[in-house]
């Protein structure tokens, strides 16, 4: 009996959407994650990974589909890339926890799909004298900085 009742919730799982698979690990993984992780994590889930896959069976996405979605945010943003890739990527581990998927479609791959990262922007020292005659001049530069 129970046996089967274990057999029914698999095979159930087993139909499920991506879509309904994020719902599912929102509702369970979010609430041991911090607020800005959940708006963040929220974010990437609902307004670019579930428009693009949340459609299709969970079991359904494969490899080529999560390397098609990261190129494509790639191109805009490396660094959003990499988090709608964790993202995605707990989705799946969530799915094989619960018996939605037979395997993680992001295991194996790693956001190097998007080529060479973006230049990090070199950051403004300034010292102590600087700063001494910059700060009294704020007032009269205004509210345009360059």
């Amino acid at each position: 009996m129970a046996r089967e009742k274990q057999k029914a919730s698999t095979e159930r799982a087993a139909g499920k959407s991506l879509r309904q698979l994020a719902t599912d690990y929102m509702e369970r993984a979010f609430p041991a994650l911090a607020a800005n992780t959940i708006k963040q994590r929220r974010h990437h889930i609902e307004d670019i990974i579930i428009p693009k896959l949340g459609g299709l069976a969970a079991r359904d996405v494969t490899t080529a589909d999560v390397v098609a979605l990261i190129e494509a945010v790639g191109q805009r943003s490396q660094s959003v890339a990499a988090l709608v890739f964790t993202a995605i990527s707990e989705i799946f581990k969530h799915g094989v926890a619960r018996h939605a998927v037979t395997a993680n479609p992001c295991a194996g791959i790693s956001v190097a799909i998007c080529g060479k990262p973006e230049p990090k922007r070199q950051r403004l020292k300034l010292t102590a004298n600087e700063l001494r005659a910059i700060l009294p001049a704020l007032p009269s530069i205004g509210e345009q900085t360059l």
